[in-house]
């Protein structure tokens, strides 16, 4: 197992340097290539390649073998989030380093993982999006940047916070000792990106889905455990991108009895209960008195968007539960069902494109921070919370 010391060095000793600032330093021209290719992402490619390098592929070996909690305290956690994302992870700063050419390979190899898995769920949201044919007009570069961000951060995620044996009360308690590092780690990020997480781990869940029946229907089985979309997110998030690319890209006979295979075995094991799942948004709760409360004020102020699609959405989701119908719903039924809402990423898309989805009537962030209240209490934010954990379809059409 990892020791301490390998994550600590990790955490000591880098300096942090803009994006572009590699360009003409001979001795980082490696990194300026990586720069060239990653652009904003490379800050998250660095935490990702320095958590494989401390704790290695060691226990992805055996896919379907549910992941323990890191051997590391939540203070050692802190200081790696830190040292990679010193502010919010707008992509302007990331470490400086000399990589060599082994380094660079790495990067690039989980970049093209990335790339393929963000083609796949931008392509299967385009075409499930309601509404007219020109709503699923190709992706712009910012939104296909978006699912990139959030499937980076996915394997990260899970990968710092590993899903835990619940059947295992020592395991248990490990998860419960870092959880003050996973509050940390979800606080450098926008809480519309967390909504992107998730909603990217569904798409990724459902991709692996139809791979999986697939393989099962090319073997002459039927595999029922994979309708189960909770079992699914969780394989995503315990195999990781890299390791599910693997398995898909398995081919042979032998190959895909063995993809089958680790599905099935991670689901014989598998607890209905994932922890790290739950309650993430009220991470963005404050303490005022003997009430907690979301100062959409303070969020909007903190993790600033020029571009506001993703904000204007996750606003709108947040508000409809507590304030006037009249005031925010305007007929848009699109986003009546979280189930079918994830479907076509509700959550990704520039204001251009929701404008036309919604016929214009998505409201504002502006338009909705000025009903002046501007306060939701936790009870609120725990319904809007539901809204992306649905068990079954609660709207009366497909789209």
């Amino acid at each position: 197992m990892t020791t301490l010391s390998a994550m600590s060095n990790l955490a000591t000793g880098l300096e942090m340097m803009k994006l572009g600032s590699y360009e003409h330093d001979v001795d980082y021209s490696n990194s300026y290539l990586l720069c060239q290719r990653v652009g904003s992402l490379l800050a998250l490619a660095f935490a990702v390649f320095d958590l494989e390098t401390a704790f290695g592929e060691s226990d992805r070996v055996f896919y379907g073998n549910p992941r323990s909690p890191l051997d590391v305290d939540a203070d050692d956690i802190i200081s790696f989030i830190d040292i990679h994302f010193p502010h919010q992870t707008t992509g302007v700063l990331v470490p400086k380093r000399r990589l060599s050419t082994d380094d660079v390979v790495k990067l690039l190899q989980f970049d093209d993982v990335v790339n393929y898995y963000a083609t796949i769920m931008a392509e299967s949201a385009l075409g499930n999006i309601p509404g007219q044919k020109g709503n699923r007009n190709s992706c712009s570069e910012t939104e296909i940047g978006r699912f990139k961000k959030s499937l980076y951060l996915l394997h990260l995620a899970s990968s710092l916070f590993p899903r835990d044996d619940q059947r295992n009360a020592a395991i248990r308690q490990r998860a419960e000792d870092i959880e003050p590092a996973w509050r940390h780690f979800w606080l450098k990020f926008a809480p519309w990106e967390l909504q992107q997480t998730r909603c990217v781990q569904e798409l990724l869940a459902v991709h692996v889905r139809s791979v999986l029946k697939s393989d099962a229907s090319k073997l002459g089985k039927r595999v029922h455990t994979c309708l189960d979309l909770k079992l699914l997110k969780a394989f995503v998030a315990n195999e990781g991108l890299a390791a599910l690319r693997k398995l898909e890209g398995l081919g042979s006979q032998r190959g895909l009895e063995t993809s089958l295979a680790a599905f099935l075995a991670f689901g014989v094991g598998w607890m209905r209960h994932e922890p790290w799942n739950y309650d993430q948004d009220t991470i963005y709760l404050k303490q005022a008195a003997d009430l907690s409360h979301l100062d959409l004020t303070t969020i909007l102020r903190k993790y600033p968007e020029a571009e506001s699609g993703p904000q204007d959405v996750w606003m709108y989701t947040l508000l409809r539960v507590h304030v006037d119908d009249v005031m925010f719903s305007r007929g848009i039924h699109f986003l009546q069902c979280g189930q079918h809402a994830t479907l076509w990423a509700y959550p990704f898309w520039d204001r251009e494109r929701l404008d036309a989805i919604t016929n214009g009537a998505l409201p504002a962030t502006a338009e909705m921070e000025s009903v002046g209240d501007v306060y939701v209490f936790t009870k609120d934010v725990e319904y809007y919370a539901d809204f992306r954990l649905p068990t079954y379809c609660t709207c009366k059409t497909s789209e």
